[in-house]
Formats: structure tokens, sequence, C-alpha cells
């Protein structure tokens, strides 16, 4: 996984896959169900990152499975979230919202309830149901509650704001 990251995190999906691969047939050999939930994560966001929402989906699914099967909200959550994305992809946006909705239910320690990927997933799929008002109240908020620190955040909550100001025209 680590040595997968910087490769995804460049947009090298197809080598990132490679990495997460052989992540996922490790942990898959030692029966290691929390790295196994996790390198199907990852090779889900690799496979939307080469435009394959299908398999994607098919692995985020999988992923939820395990974590939630393993006590992990956190992930569950995340795996959920990622769902929600590759269904948005595919132009699902019914199964979108049930994946969302399911995900805002999922508590994490004694967090506020602002989940920075949860509310801009909330915030594209509000632009692609044209509800423009609460997708840009929903980001604007995730934007102010994103960590300064967490770039990736802060640019996937700006490529949506960017995204419904240009469908706002």
């Amino acid at each position: 996984i680590a040595k997968g990251m910087p490769y995804y995190q460049k947009g090298c999906y197809k080598r990132a896959l490679e990495y997460f691969l052989k992540a996922h047939e490790i942990f898959t050999s030692y029966d290691q169900r929390e790295g196994v939930a996790m390198s199907l994560n990852n090779l889900g966001a690799a496979y939307r990152g080469i435009d394959e929402p299908e398999s994607a989906l098919i692995l985020f699914k999988e992923a939820y499975q395990i974590y939630s099967a393993i006590g992990n909200p956190a992930g569950a959550r995340q795996a959920l979230c990622n769902q929600a994305a590759a269904l948005i992809d595919l132009g699902d946006l019914a199964g979108a919202e049930k994946s969302l909705e399911e995900a805002s239910k999922i508590k994490v320690g004694v967090e506020e309830g602002t989940f920075i990927p949860l509310m801009s997933n909330q915030g594209i799929l509000l632009t692609k149901k044209k509800e423009y008002t609460k997708a840009e109240e929903i980001l604007k908020n995730a934007l102010a509650a994103s960590d300064r620190e967490n770039l990736s955040d802060i640019a996937v909550v700006n490529s949506a704001l960017g995204n419904l100001m240009r469908e706002k025209g």
C-alpha cells in the first residue's frame, strides 16, 4: 500500500494498481481482513482513476462488507463514500444517495459530524441533481471544516465547487 500511494497521488493509477494488488494478495494469504479491506478500497479508488467505475463499485462493496464485519466504522464509512462516488460516476444517483445516507449514520469516535469525503460527495450528488443551493451550502461548509493541512480534501471540495459554478453558468 505504501509503495502504491505515491503513484496513486500522482495520478499514475495503473502503476498504483500493481502495488495495491500485491498488497491484496499478501493480506489475503495471511488472512488479515483489515488489510484485505484496505487494499480493496485502494484498488477501487485506482479503478475509478482509470475510468472503470463498475470494477471500482464491486471492490468498494466488498471493502464495506469486510469493514462492517470486523467492526471498523471508519473504514466502513469511507468505503460507502467511495461506493457513492462510483455510483455517481455510473449515473446511479439514487444508489449514491442511499450509500451516502447510510454513511452519514456511521459515527466514528467523538467527531462533530464533519467528514469531508461524505460532505463533498453530498455536494457533488446535489449538483448532479441540480439542487444547486443545497450543494453550494454543503460544499462551502466542507471547505470551512477542512483541515488546512489536508490538501487532498481541499482540492476535492474546490473541484466540486468549481463544477457547481460551471453548472450554474
